[in-house]
């Protein structure tokens, strides 16, 4: 696998799409999960009714685009609430009035980020909490109910062990590696690092609101990024949350874009 060490906008941008496409992949391959990434773009149907678990990401069409967009909402248009995901890397370029004009709806999104790793702060211990890699399944799971609190998903927590157990089974930690902070035996905080391609993708940074403030964001986060050096990228990425962007820009993230996500919900 080639590495990528061009920091250019020309280069970032589209890694960062790779980014969100490759984690939203891993959780589509589960038996809730229909992934779909041979049609110029990544969709993700859980079938839970909830926008964040149903989406599309990482469109790149250079013809009938009109027909590829039917094709992919099909299976949720009127059925679920779904996503889909728009960069200055998607194409066609008009792509977002086709999803307005296909009954999408615009709203606001994430800036993505970019650091070159051999520039990010070394790990420093937490006092109190001890960070490492999850290497059983039990110890992966154990920080979900963090994940999925921290992005409104609570409900679902279910569903997405039983995507995790389908990914563990099929040896993608290796590719989708979990952190999480303990306080003893407690999971506090935690934060994945996802292989794409030719950078290290940063995702799922959540911490226990009652250990919120404590720097284990910062700390879980610096953790991912030495274990991306250790494993020869020269780059990482993310889509930055409000709550992590100052975190982020600290640690020493770039903003290379903005996304448009476009959205829509059934007919109650």
């Amino acid at each position: 696998m080639a590495m990528l060490n061009d920091f250019s906008p020309k280069s970032i941008i589209p890694a960062i799409d790779d980014g969100l496409a490759a984690y939203r992949s891993a959780y589509a391959d589960g038996p809730a999960g229909n992934p779909s990434k041979d049609r110029g773009a990544v969709r993700m149907v859980t079938g839970a009714p909830h926008i964040m678990l149903n989406g599309v990401y990482h469109a790149r069409f250079d013809d009938d685009a009109d027909a590829r967009i039917e094709d992919l909402i099909a299976p949720m248009m009127g059925k679920l609430p779904f996503h889909w995901w728009v960069s200055p890397a998607s194409t066609p370029d008009d792509l977002g009035n086709r999803l307005e004009a296909h009954g999408m709806t615009r709203g606001g999104g994430p800036p993505g980020m970019a650091i070159e790793v051999a520039r990010a702060p070394k790990p420093q211990p937490v006092p109190g909490f001890a960070i490492r890699v999850a290497t059983t399944f039990d110890e992966f799971s154990a920080a979900t109910p963090i994940i999925v609190a921290a992005f409104g998903v609570t409900r679902y927590l279910r569903e997405f062990v039983d995507i995790e157990h389908s990914m563990w089974a099929a040896g993608k930690p290796v590719h989708h590696i979990r952190l999480t902070a303990w306080d003893g035996d407690q999971p506090v905080a935690t934060g994945s690092l996802t292989d794409a391609g030719g950078v290290a993708s940063i995702d799922a940074i959540a911490t226990g609101p009652e250990f919120r403030g404590r720097g284990l964001g910062y700390a879980i986060t610096v953790a991912l990024l030495e274990l991306a050096r250790e494993r020869g990228y020269s780059i990482a990425v993310l889509e930055a949350l409000d709550m992590g962007y100052s975190i982020y820009e600290r640690i020493g993230f770039s903003t290379f874009c903005e996304y448009v996500i476009y959205s829509h919900f059934p007919s109650p």
